[in-house]
């Protein structure tokens, strides 16, 4: 099997779908890095975005690299997608693709966490490679049910997770599934159920916490981490940005937004600087 540039805007079309169908459960279940429950709303949001870039972007080799992303979990697909954008000059196994995305995906994550998105994506994308050299094209659906027992065996390497899957990892499954030319099965139901006899992780809600969203041109990214580190902020991605520079999505306290954008300021060029409370609805 190999994918296509050309394969791509039925595939997100096909991933929208899937998102609108679950995306309350989606929520539901988004415990990590931060429960504030809209994994699925701003997969949603970036979905819609990827596929708007997909159908004006025709012919476009790049037209979805830099693409607008929704918070954490978008950044993330966003990062999966550029990686994959790399390979895509001619027709690629999934397995080659998907490491290149997983790449990516390690560029991104500032402070990686076991059983989250970018363990999934690594071992995901060791799976697809093994099926590379398989000769069947017809073995996408079994590769997929791998592919959703890895999620299961995954999570349950990150500590505290308390549930059968990481929801971003889950939009990313959902994806893959897409680009193998398969969709949802009545076995994905698991995914969102609860460990027997557990009850869901809720996590603690920090309602000072909030998130920021910004670009900045000029610095490096080793200098960037440095000051992000230095003002505490957490759960740092980092992505590129649409014209160049460094897109970067953090959570840290309300009050850092000040001394932020004023050491962003001293070290390069910062623009789209915007910050909003963690727990609010809505795609961010």
């Amino acid at each position: 099997m190999l994918i296509t540039r050309d394969d791509l805007p039925g595939a997100l079309a096909g991933w929208h779908a899937d998102l609108t169908r679950y995306r309350a459960r989606l929520d539901r279940i988004n415990t990590l890095p931060v429960p504030d429950h809209d994994t699925g709303t701003n997969l949603l949001a970036t979905a819609a975005a990827l596929l708007a870039a997909a159908g004006l972007s025709a012919g476009d080799p790049g037209g979805l690299t830099g693409c607008e992303t929704f918070g954490n979990s978008g950044m993330l697909i966003g990062a999966w997608l550029d990686g994959a954008d790399t390979v895509l000059d001619a027709p690629v196994p999934p397995g080659e693709l998907a490491r290149a995305a997983a790449a990516e995906v390690e560029l991104a994550v500032a402070a990686p966490q076991p059983g989250l998105f970018l363990d999934y994506a690594v071992r995901a994308a060791s799976r697809l490679a093994e099926a590379d050299a398989g000769p069947d094209d017809d073995a996408a659906p079994v590769i997929a049910d791998d592919l959703r027992m890895l999620l299961i065996e995954t999570a349950a390497a990150a500590p505290g997770l308390r549930q059968r899957a990481d929801s971003g990892s889950v939009g990313l499954y959902f994806l893959v599934r897409r680009l193998l030319g398969t969709r949802p099965q009545v076995g994905d139901e698991i995914l969102f159920e609860p460990w027997p006899g557990d009850a869901p992780a809720d996590g603690r809600v920090d309602h000072e916490l909030a998130e920021f969203l910004f670009t900045v041109q000029g610095a490096g990214r080793a200098e960037v981490l440095s000051l992000l580190r230095r003002l505490g902020a957490d759960s740092v991605m980092l992505g590129r940005a649409v014209g160049g520079g460094i897109r970067v999505h953090c959570h840290g306290p309300g009050r850092l937004a000040a001394a932020l954008a004023e050491s962003l300021a001293a070290c390069g060029t910062v623009r789209d600087f915007r910050v909003g409370p963690v727990y609010a609805e809505g795609p961010r």
